[in-house]
């Protein structure tokens, strides 16, 4: 009498086992891909709706961007996100997915303001919104974005506020008292970035690659959004002149030595995909 066999016998099993190991390993990278990618494109509506809010905060202070935090010219420390808050009125809006910055009780501020524009006489006066840089994406930042000055006023005195820079290394701030700025583009190496000098591994302010599959968003002047290389962007002060290409020399940053800091491309220079300048 034959004796039916139940179950699988142990090579049976094993053969099952790599089959489903080979699938994982290929599967698992494709899903990993498309989750990045969808967080990617939240971070877009994000930067949009930002776009949005600065839009209309600029037709509320007669086209003027709102302040930066600029240790020199703004004393008060008062940033850029509360500023806008009252326009967006969701935290959420500040914080890109794919940033993993613990905020210590604050929330998490993703992007960066381009000081250039904090410093520009208004809107109307850029010479091509298309091509200027407004929000670019940062790691590393919390700020009290409900306060319209970030707790700066308030007596609760927050160490950071949401951070603007001009693409520089060493051009990013976001501390309101002295030490080293928490807060790094999260862009991966923004070219003429460098110009100043090469800081200690310690003090530098990228990551890199870029926060989306090596690239990063960027808002421009205009409203639209880039996901763009760091090789395609000008880091720098604005530019003497829309005509001028990038240089290593010839700005000012931070109210500052006149004329020895790098100038990002004007935005009449055809180099770069996009610029920090505003001329």
């Amino acid at each position: 009498m034959k004796h039916l066999r139940c179950g699988f016998t142990l090579i049976e099993m094993l053969v099952v086992l790599a089959i489903v190991a080979l699938l994982a390993a290929v599967l698992f990278p494709v899903f990993s891909h498309v989750r990045e990618k969808g967080r990617q494109a939240t971070c877009v509506s994000n930067l949009h709706q930002l776009g949005l809010a600065l839009s209309a905060y600029t037709i509320d202070y007669d086209e003027q961007f709102p302040t930066s935090k600029i240790a020199v010219v703004n004393t008060t420390n008062i940033a850029w996100a509360g500023q806008v808050y009252p326009h967006v009125q969701n935290t959420g809006i500040f914080r890109c997915l794919t940033d993993d910055t613990a905020g210590a009780g604050l929330p998490v501020v993703s992007y960066g303001l381009n000081l250039n524009l904090a410093a520009a006489s208004s809107l109307a006066a850029l010479a091509a919104p298309a091509r200027t840089i407004l929000l670019f994406e940062v790691s590393g930042d919390a700020a009290q974005v409900t306060d319209y000055a970030e707790g700066q006023m308030n007596g609760s005195n927050p160490p950071q506020v949401s951070a603007s820079g001009n693409g520089l290394n060493g051009g990013l701030a976001n501390l309101t008292g002295l030490g080293v700025d928490s807060a790094q583009y999260a862009t991966g190496v923004l070219d003429n970035s460098q110009a100043i000098t090469v800081l200690p591994p310690d003090l530098e302010q990228y990551q890199n690659p870029g926060r989306h599959s090596g690239n990063a968003n960027f808002l421009l002047a205009d409203g639209h959004v880039k996901w763009t290389a760091a090789s395609q962007i000008s880091a720098g002060g604005n530019a003497v002149v829309a005509a001028n290409e990038q240089s290593r020399s010839g700005c000012q940053y931070d109210g500052l030595g006149a004329g020895l800091f790098p100038c990002a491309e004007g935005t009449g220079s055809d180099k770069h995909a996009l610029t920090f300048s505003a001329q």
